[in-house]
């Protein structure tokens, strides 16, 4: 029981020896009593206020009575014992105060009980204020919950045993059009599922069948996707009294999911490898796809952290890449591109073609690199190739430049040869010579016809060939041009 050393007591008595009966009992009883005696109701409502641990009343004073006081105070609405203390009060007058809210009354001529009643009517009150401040909390609690749950997107609703609804949030009732109240008493497959019966896998079902939390994914008819999850309330004694329902639509999620996946697949077939990496010493790698297999590594071994950026580049070109990336910065170009070469894991060099953009922090400082990166080594050979084949025709032109203008030459040394052998006999001692002349212009004619042909300006013309005859007739000729170093075999 509730002991107080002191005692604050307003006491509602007309005569002051009765008053001091009382103060003496409470004194006898262990109190050290701070009091106020009031006569009228007027004095009674001055004085009215919660710090006063106990109110004494008397029954009947000539304009107030008791009743009249206990009605003040609880209109008031303050929880102080009120114990009546009269001279004389028949059992049903009594019977009929405790029932309007005295916490006991006594007899003035019984005051020995007046200190055990004190003590059971502020234990009553503690009690009192105990329940009223957890039912408070609960109360709370309860709106705290509520708030919680309604402010969530997922629709959750709280089910018995026959999985029936007995509390829902907000989101459930929207979700169906209905107040959350108007879903309770009903089956959860009434309101969402398609029948008279739990949706196949019913996820709830199941957490109430093997007493563990469950939880599925369902398309219903229209499309959309939902994530179910099932979770058994259970008591102390692990005995499930209840059943939550938490179901989210996913149609979004999975959509995205499926664009990701058929993302992922596209790049994984395709021969552009995505990077990201730390803008720190080495370029760290911190992302690279999977296909960066085709130069013989693997994403984890990147990932690691063992194999930098910076040692897949090869060392003639790091350097120049490297000043680079720190010009086009300079020049506020995040976005750049580089071609350089690249090493295998197995030391092989590849040529790739860089797409980089620089990723910037808060603070507008570059934390990272990341891009793609294409394999050109093909398109590099086919280049260089290209480039062979200008240089051979820039040589073909010049051999048929110098050809035509030696053609013409000969044309003169061969018409004048031809005109003089005709002036001259065969027994002639110039005849011999002028024919060598005239011999030697043929050759050197067949020569700049060859040269024309080989830069293809001269208009060439189908006839069967004697093919040992042309292939004598070019051994000169491709002789000279592959050098000392191969040997023609006709």
């Amino acid at each position: 029981m509730t002991m107080l050393k002191t005692l604050c007591a307003l006491i509602l008595q007309d005569r002051a020896s009765d008053v001091e009966l009382i103060l003496c009992e409470l004194r006898r009883a262990g109190f050290e009593v701070r009091w106020r005696q009031v006569r009228t109701e007027a004095e009674y409502l001055a004085h009215l206020d919660p710090t006063w641990d106990v109110i004494l009343a008397d029954y009947s004073l000539p304009q107030f009575t008791a009743f009249q006081a206990l009605q003040l105070l609880q209109k008031r609405e303050l929880d102080i014992p009120f114990i009546i203390v009269t001279d004389s009060v028949g059992e049903e007058v009594a019977v009929e105060c405790m029932r309007q809210g005295a916490a006991d009354y006594l007899l003035k001529d019984r005051l020995a009980r007046l200190r055990p009643a004190i003590e059971q009517a502020l234990e009553r009150k503690r009690l009192r204020a105990e329940r009223r401040q957890a039912i408070e909390a609960l109360v709370k609690s309860e709106r705290e919950k509520a708030a919680i749950l309604d402010a969530m997107s997922e629709l959750v609703a709280y089910h018995d045993m026959e999985m029936r609804i007995l509390w829902a949030n907000r989101a459930a009732g929207e979700s169906v059009g209905l107040p959350p109240e108007q879903l309770v008493g009903r089956y959860c497959y009434e309101i969402w599922g398609e029948g008279d019966r739990p949706c196949p896998g019913c996820p709830v079902e199941k957490a109430l069948l093997t007493g563990q939390p469950q939880s599925t994914e369902i398309t219903h008819a229209d499309g959309r996707t939902w994530l179910i999850r099932g979770y058994p309330i259970k008591d102390a004694e692990g005995k499930i009294g209840g059943l939550v329902e938490v179901t989210l639509e996913i149609t979004e999620r999975k959509r995205a999911e499926q664009v990701l996946w058929q993302t992922k697949l596209v790049v994984e077939h395709s021969p552009v490898v995505l990077f990201r990496s730390r803008a720190e010493e080495g370029w760290p790698i911190d992302f690279v796809s999977e296909n960066v297999r085709q130069f013989g590594y693997s994403a984890e071994e990147l990932l690691s952290g063992a194999v930098p950026y910076a040692s897949l580049v090869h060392p003639d070109d790091l350097p120049r890449m490297a000043q680079e990336i720190r010009d086009f910065i300079a020049r506020g170009e995040d976005a750049f591109r580089q071609e350089y070469r690249f090493l295998t894991k197995d030391g092989q060099v590849r040529w790739v073609d860089d797409r980089t953009m620089a990723v910037r922090g808060p603070g507008g400082r570059i934390t990272h690199y990341q891009g793609i990166i294409l394999d050109i080594t093909e398109r590099k050979r086919l280049e260089e190739q290209f480039l062979q084949a200008q240089k051979m025709e820039s040589v073909g032109r010049l051999a048929g430049g110098v050809a035509h203008d030696f053609n013409n030459l000969l044309t003169v040394i061969n018409v004048y040869s031809d005109l003089a052998l005709r002036d001259l006999r065969p027994e002639d001692p110039l005849y011999h010579d002028i024919e060598e002349i005239h011999k030697a212009g043929e050759r050197a004619a067949q020569l700049t016809r060859q040269l024309l042909a080989f830069s293809r300006r001269q208009v060439l013309e189908m006839r069967p060939l004697n093919l040992n005859a042309v292939l004598q007739g070019l051994a000169k000729m491709l002789a000279r041009i592959l050098g000392e170093d191969v040997v023609l075999d006709m």
